[in-house]
C-alpha cells in the first residue's frame, strides 16, 4: 500500500499574508477596482473564486472572475 502526506507550510516556515495583501491591492489598482475597508481579513483563508463576488464585490461572472483570479496569482507568484 502506498501512502502519501500533504503539508501546507505556509504560515509555518513564511509568512506570505503581506504578499498575498500586496497582490490584492496591486490588483485592485491595475483594474480601477476598490478594495472594502477590512476586506483582507476577511478574505484571509479563502479562495480567490469567493473572494472576487462575495467579499469584493467586482463581478459575478464566472469567466471575469476566473480572470481575475488568476492575474491575482500571477501578480502574487511575481511578488
Amino acid at each position: 500500500m502506498k501512502i502519501g502526506a500533504i503539508f501546507d507550510w505556509d504560515g509555518v516556515i513564511i509568512d506570505s499574508s503581506r504578499y498575498h495583501e500586496e497582490s490584492w491591492e496591486r490588483l485592485a489598482k491595475s483594474e480601477g477596482k476598490p478594495l472594502p475597508p477590512h476586506y483582507f481579513k476577511q478574505a484571509f483563508g479563502k479562495r480567490n473564486e469567493n473572494i472576487i463576488p462575495e467579499i469584493l464585490g467586482w463581478t459575478e461572472d464566472p469567466k471575469e472572475i476566473q480572470r481575475l483570479s488568476e492575474l491575482k496569482e500571477e501578480i502574487y507568484r511575481a511578488i
